[in-house]
């Protein structure tokens, strides 16, 4: 990348992940919506947006961070609550603008969202996080 260009897109898990009380992790590591091929070793990240499906047993928030390391123990983010938004029965979702300023990931290309609901239970249908390169 040539110095000075900008690049912009979304990290995304598109495969659903069930959440309840307990982490669970989403892989986000393929790029949607952009020319880019992955997430730079080095971004600015800018929001989360969880969707969701199938929440049940009175889930009202998720629960969630951003690591760098598939095991969770390296996190770039705080950790967030988010009150699950939606106007239609059993769906919904959250989104956090999070504005982490400079991320030099472990491997490159790659980022993990944990998270959990509050009670009950909820799928993740697609965990999207916004970056762009600094220039």
């Amino acid at each position: 990348m040539a110095t000075g260009t900008r690049v912009a897109g979304f990290a995304s898990e598109t495969a659903t992940v069930a959440l309840s009380t307990t982490y669970a992790r989403m892989v986000c590591n393929g790029v949607d919506e952009d020319a880019a091929t992955s997430v730079p070793e080095r971004a600015i990240l800018g929001a989360v947006a969880l969707q969701l499906g199938t929440i049940a047993g009175g889930a009202t928030t998720i629960t969630w961070y951003v690591s760098e390391d598939l095991a969770g123990d390296h996190p770039i983010t705080g950790v967030v609550t988010s009150t699950i938004v939606g106007q239609t029965a059993a769906t919904g979702g959250v989104a956090e603008s999070i504005n982490v300023p400079w991320v030099v990931t472990e491997v490159a290309g790659t980022l993990h969202v944990w998270a959990k609901t509050n009670a009950g239970t909820a799928n993740c249908t697609k965990a999207k996080i916004s970056f762009r390169t600094p220039g």
